[in-house]
């Protein structure tokens, strides 16, 4: 996972199915009352659960979720309770996702359409001599 703003990471829930039922689960039980601390998801279908620990990491890693290392319930087997919550961050990306950022829509079709526009780029040689375009090249 690479380095990103976090107003940048939206994309990442476009891309990942999984990631955005994770996160859109935390907002969902966050909705009544955002301070209050939920139990972590410990399944999700069609994921599995070393996956699911990715997913958790992304998520608090793009700051959409915050974890809770203080005071916690006593442990149950198989509950990890009141560690988690979706922050503000968090559900903006998830209204971004769903609505797009148009402004970045626009950018990245300005880039793209620039892109078409450049020349071919010479490839270059380790001793620093450029190589002709391969269309230059004569056929042998």
């Amino acid at each position: 996972m690479g380095t990103e703003a976090l107003s940048d990471g939206w994309p990442r829930l476009r891309q990942s199915e999984a990631l955005g039922r994770l996160l859109t689960h935390y907002a969902d039980l966050g909705a009544a009352d955002r301070e209050a601390w939920q139990d972590r998801r410990m399944a999700l279908e069609g994921v599995e659960s070393r996956e699911l620990v990715r997913l958790h990491g992304q998520l608090i890693a793009c700051g959409w979720l915050e974890q809770n290392t203080g005071a916690t319930p006593v442990s149950m087997p198989g509950v990890v309770a009141a560690c988690y919550r979706v922050t503000a961050a968090g559900l903006r990306a998830l209204r971004q996702a769903r609505d797009g950022d148009l402004e970045e829509d626009d950018r990245l079709a300005e880039a793209g359409a620039e892109g078409a526009r450049r020349p071919a780029r010479r490839r270059v040689r380790r001793a620093g001599k450029a190589e002709p375009p391969a269309a230059a090249v004569p056929a042998s």
